[in-house]
């Protein structure tokens, strides 16, 4: 059983192999900067927190201003978002996003309520995709894209009315986690479908041994109240937390 204490030992080693350091070093506090080739070109800063540590992926072309607030910062300092907007100024840092990371262990996530039995689950496939574009269609551009729910992805479900889709989650594996995403349709929302959507979800990715993982921005406290009334919450000894901005 995924127990609070193996995901933070299972996530750490994961996080450890990524980074290609010891996973002792998340356990203190301080920031490395990585040099990413997949930012290249774009100016941007992503500061992934995992544990005490603040993990700094860049873009090559802004290298020597991060290595500057680096090396004027007092060691042991996890910099942060703010860090950089004090230091090069509003004018300088544009904020792209602050992603919380959601956790749960298997033996402390929440069982809701089921909705009404007009709602039935299944998994869906790829025969589902215009049934899932309907369903998008009826939700923001803003709100498909946040959910990031595809046939394609590793596992998918979804609620039904008949040959109506009313909500679907799905989830993508991100080594030792699964990320989860999920979407209702406008005219179901407020019954409880997108929380036992996402528990069940949680069971099919406990079942392989793998984490759960709700990422969110911390501004979508609608997703937010989805993830906590289900247990889950940023466990602050791996990873937890995201921060991206870029430099003007």
């Amino acid at each position: 059983m995924l127990t609070k204490g193996k995901i933070i030992e299972t996530a750490n080693r994961d996080w450890a192999e990524f980074y290609q350091c010891e996973a002792s070093l998340f356990s203190t506090p301080g920031s490395r900067m990585v040099v990413s080739e997949r930012m290249k070109g774009t100016g941007r800063v992503s500061i992934r927190f995992v544990g005490s540590h603040a993990m700094i992926s860049i873009d090559e072309d802004v290298r020597e201003q991060v290595e500057k607030i680096l090396a004027e910062a007092p060691a042991g300092l996890s910099l942060g978002m703010e860090h950089f907007l004090t230091y090069f100024g509003n004018e300088t840092i544009q904020v792209n996003s602050v992603t919380l990371a959601n956790l749960v262990a298997e033996d402390q996530i929440i069982r809701p309520q089921a909705p009404d039995s007009k709602y039935q689950l299944r998994k869906l496939t790829g025969a589902d995709s215009g049934k899932l574009e309907k369903l998008c269609s009826a939700c923001t551009e803003e709100e498909v894209d946040n959910a990031y729910v595809e046939t394609g992805h590793d596992i998918v479900l979804g609620y039904f009315v008949g040959d109506e889709l009313a909500a679907a989650a799905s989830t993508l594996d991100w080594g030792a986690f699964f990320d989860v995403g999920v979407i209702t349709h406008q005219e179901h929302r407020k019954k409880g479908l997108g929380k036992s959507i996402v528990y069940e979800l949680c069971r099919e990715i406990y079942r392989i041994n793998k984490i759960p993982l709700y990422r969110c921005e911390a501004s979508l406290f609608s997703s937010l109240a989805v993830a906590r009334s289900l247990g889950f919450s940023q466990i602050k000894d791996t990873y937890h937390m995201e921060q991206d901005m870029k430099f003007k």
